[in-house]
């Protein structure tokens, strides 16, 4: 007798296909692929480490939370990847975790990537790091020359730095007494980090959601900002950042090539960045919650694949929908990518194919005989609205194999609620992970 259980999924009945617009021979076609993956056998070890900040003192953000609750799912419940392997260090709890996470001060956050990804990466190892929060533009004491901006394509174009800037992320507690400067985390010490972690294993995956993120790429980052002018860098790094860098620099032994493996390109693997790095991250309201334009489209977009495309075809899919949401949300956003060698353009995105079937939603938890709490994290904003009362979905398995069906009942931001209406010789019950 089937049953409904966690880690389930929902399919549109009649509309999974319409909505991301697969023909019959290509569905079948990626079908067939995403058999041949699960025939590969299991990969390495999948760690991440999500970085969520919401509650700045100054311009706190609304979406960044939520940006954390994406890619969490996502990368659980579609990419195979173990909660026990995904750290989050966020200024809030979430109901699906089984810890307070630490709160995303430089230290926790720089410690978080130095123990649970390079410490424990290993040659086989996938490493995804997620921050959504404030970016900034900083004075470098050491700029490059020129800044690499990245089309849709992916292609590279100079541009020179005549400010003299580079690219933060900002810890919750950036600030500084002195109003000149700031302790970051510059692109620079993202830079080291990911040289460090490339050591251990080459497939790196960045997403960075916020503001000028395309500059940290490279240790030049260039709505989620700080600024009071857009592109204009503002302050100084304070000491203990720059020594933090000097550390790394003489551990890794790059004193004499640091700048010009920076001006080369990335550390390693892939990039992916909300925005240029003179352009505004949009912190965008949807229906009911509110999220990162780049992460929402992303992870919405990686639901409904049966199989991943190649990086280079994903962006192209979701860069004019990001385009569009940073517009309703008045930012000018084009999204990014860059890799570390040409051959990750054609590999899936994460570097990784996913563990499951393409689904709408994904089954949370079963609080009674038959009512399900569910996430809609594949569901369009467009199909969200109008998911009325009464919409069936196809509950499936692991396998791709139809169970039963559920009716929704109502929607609070992304969980729906929902009950079943089972298949012949299916039955609903809590199971734990």
């Amino acid at each position: 007798m089937p049953t409904v259980k966690r880690r389930h999924f929902l399919q549109g009945v009649g509309s999974t296909v319409a909505a991301i617009g697969l023909g019959q021979t290509n569905l079948f076609r990626q079908a067939q692929q995403f058999d041949r993956v699960l025939a590969q056998g299991k990969p390495g070890r999948k760690l991440a480490l999500l970085v969520g900040i919401n509650r700045y003192t100054q311009r706190p953000l609304s979406g960044c939370h939520t940006d954390v609750e994406l890619q969490w799912e996502l990368l659980v419940h579609r990419y195979g990847f173990s909660p026990n392997d995904i750290l989050v260090v966020a200024d809030r709890e979430f109901s699906f975790l089984n810890y307070k996470p630490q709160q995303p001060t430089r230290q926790n956050i720089l410690e978080a990537f130095e123990k649970h990804l390079i410490g424990q990466a290993t040659a086989d190892s996938t490493v995804v790091f997620h921050y959504s929060g404030h970016g900034g533009l900083i004075k470098d004491p050491n700029p490059l020359p020129y800044l690499l901006t990245v089309d849709f394509d992916g292609n590279r174009v100079k541009q020179p730095n005549s400010q003299g800037g580079a690219g933060t992320i900002l810890p919750i507690d950036y600030a500084t007494n002195n109003p000149e400067e700031t302790n970051p985390i510059m692109g620079r010490t993202l830079f080291l980090l990911t040289y460090a972690l490339a050591k251990k294993t080459p497939n790196i995956t960045m997403v960075l959601d916020s503001c000028h993120s395309g500059g940290s790429f490279r240790g030049n980052l260039t709505v989620r900002t700080v600024n009071k002018e857009n592109g204009i860098p503002q302050g100084q790094p304070g000491a203990i950042e720059l020594d933090y860098q000097k550390r790394w620099l003489r551990d890794l032994n790059l004193e004499a090539k640091f700048q010009e493996l920076r001006q080369a390109g990335i550390a390693a693997g892939v990039a992916i960045g909300s925005v240029q790095y003179d352009q505004l991250a949009a912190d965008a309201r949807f229906d009911g919650f509110q999220a990162g334009a780049l992460t929402y489209t992303l992870t919405r977009y990686l639901w409904q694949q049966p199989v991943n495309d190649a990086i280079e075809a994903v962006f192209a899919n979701i860069a004019s929908r990001t385009q569009e949401i940073g517009k309703s949300s008045l930012s000018d956003q084009q999204p990014l990518f860059d890799v570390s060698r040409d051959e990750y353009r054609k590999q899936p995105i994460y570097l990784s194919q996913p563990a499951v079937p393409f689904a709408d939603a994904v089954v949370r938890q079963v609080s009674s005989k038959d009512d399900i709490q569910y996430w809609l994290g594949g569901v369009s904003t467009r199909s969200l609205t109008a998911n009325a009362t009464g919409t069936l979905y196809s509950i499936v398995n692991p396998k791709g194999e139809e169970i039963g069906q559920l009716k929704h009942l109502k929607r609070e931001g992304l969980r729906g609620f929902g009950r079943v209406r089972p298949l012949p010789d299916t039955k609903v019950t809590e199971v734990h992970y």
